[in-house]
């Protein structure tokens, strides 16, 4: 008889960096990034972030690149906040691991987009409470990235 144990589920591990510089933001995601590829039962790890930052990704990565997901920020962060929330359920739904295993660097539209009246900022400030909610049941492994220079 073989009996195949799965990892105890982990708790959500919601983390945050705030780089100034590419350099800054390689530094935090290539680690991140690398931590997903080697984490067993999970599939490979998502990264959503401006178009330049997913060029620098793709050549950091080298070969790795190609077992990453690698999606445009403008594609995921669409209209509003609570689209984005469903954007993520919607793919831990389709795509997370055993008990919502994945690593998922996110890095929200902030200029040109969030901020433009106070409302809207509010709730884009709130993404970050209604994240946590979300993944609270889940292992999901979250790296919430906020450039200062456009957030």
């Amino acid at each position: 008889m073989t009996v195949r144990t799965t990892p105890p589920r982990k708790a959500f591990d919601h983390r945050m960096t705030a780089p100034g510089t590419d350099e800054a933001f390689l530094a935090a995601a290539l680690p991140f990034l690398a931590e997903g590829l080697a984490a067993a039962d999970e599939p490979p790890p998502v990264a959503i972030a401006a178009p330049a930052k997913l060029d620098a990704l793709r050549d950091a990565l080298g070969a790795d690149a190609k077992a990453i997901t690698l999606v445009p920020h403008t594609d995921w962060y669409t209209g509003s906040a609570a689209n984005a929330v469903a954007r993520a359920a919607g793919h831990l739904a389709a795509h997370a691991g055993p008990d919502g295993r994945v690593h998922l660097l996110m890095e929200p539209v902030w200029n040109g987009r969030a901020g433009r009246t106070p409302r809207e900022s509010a709730e884009w400030l709130r993404y970050e409470a209604l994240a946590n909610l979300l993944f609270a049941p889940t292992s999901t492994t979250a790296l919430c990235v906020y450039d200062t220079r456009t957030t």
